[in-house]
């Protein structure tokens, strides 16, 4: 297909968009240089956009008539950070002469849909991660999932032990059972990886939290994890797996080191777990499974 036939097929697709002159794609013309044409790039630029009409910054959510339920919800979770200690104030000066320049921060707001209909207005404050230095800000990126594989055989064990329990009616809050399990709020749980600085949030100053001239004088130093960071999937899945190791006695498996499992006294399974980030799968006796949970 020559470029002329590409251009017209292009024109009559118009990705949905008016014919304007800005998205008319111009054809390359013949007979031209090689160097010419290859610097002649044709671009179709579109953005997405996961929640339409909801507010990608405080200004923009104070013009708006539900102005006040987004203020409040913003104050909040800025609160949920100072009252659990997560950020230290620090002269400026200290990130700098460690090297480390202090990474923005940006509200990022969401409405929840309830099971009753209701709405709720949610705030989250994360890191613009993308401005962190390979070597400075962090130096582990990798980060272990569990394998297609290694669900399968939770989920084949899970069932293999529940169908034994129905043919020998075991009592129910015997049985073997098999779940899954999101971890709210799991990043924050996570301790940094090494010392991290952020800058104070815009936001911070507009709400009268701090003043302008304190925002350039002092920087956050983390006390925990936030999400944006690009390594806090890393230290949450070394947190969490310790926990589960230390604290609640799994092993954690040699093939894959998403899954950790627990024997009982006589050396039956007990306890079967499928890590994948934030989300758990698991597998055992009800009553363990409880005991787990609290």
């Amino acid at each position: 297909m020559d470029i002329q036939q590409l251009m017209r097929k292009l024109q009559a697709l118009q990705f949905g968009m008016p014919e304007t002159e800005t998205t008319q794609p111009k054809a390359i013309e013949p007979n031209k240089p090689e160097e010419q044409v290859e610097s002649e790039l044709l671009c179709f630029t579109t953005e997405i956009s996961l929640d339409p009409g909801l507010p990608k910054m405080l200004r923009e959510a104070l013009s708006r008539r539900d102005a006040e339920k987004w203020k409040e919800a913003l104050a909040s979770k800025i609160l949920n950070f100072l009252k659990c200690n997560a950020w230290r104030r620090v002269p400026m000066l200290q990130g700098l002469k460690e090297g480390q320049k202090a990474i923005p921060m940006k509200p990022v707001f969401k409405i929840k849909n309830e099971l009753d209909g209701s709405e709720q207005y949610k705030a989250r404050i994360v890191t613009k991660g993308f401005l962190m230095i390979p070597g400075v800000d962090y130096t582990e990126l990798f980060l272990p999932v569990t394998m297609e594989v290694g669900v399968q055989c939770v989920i084949g064990i899970s069932l293999y032990f529940i169908n034994e329990d129905i043919a020998q009616n075991v009592p129910v809050e015997h049985r073997w059972i098999l779940e899954l399990y999101d971890i709210e709020v799991a990043f924050l749980n996570a301790n940094p990886g090494g010392k991290m600085y952020i800058k104070i949030l815009d936001e911070m100053v507009e709400l009268g939290y701090v003043m302008h001239e304190e925002q350039q004088l002092y920087a956050i130093l983390l006390d925990q994890n936030m999400y944006g960071n690009v390594d806090v999937a890393l230290w949450f899945f070394e947190k969490y797996s310790s926990i589960l190791m230390t604290n609640l006695g799994l092993t954690q498996s040699q093939t894959d080191p998403c899954i950790f499992f627990k024997h009982n006294k006589v050396g039956k399974l007990n306890l079967l777990i499928s890590m994948h980030v934030d989300d758990l799968l698991i597998g055992g006796r009800k009553w363990v499974m409880e005991a787990f949970f609290e």
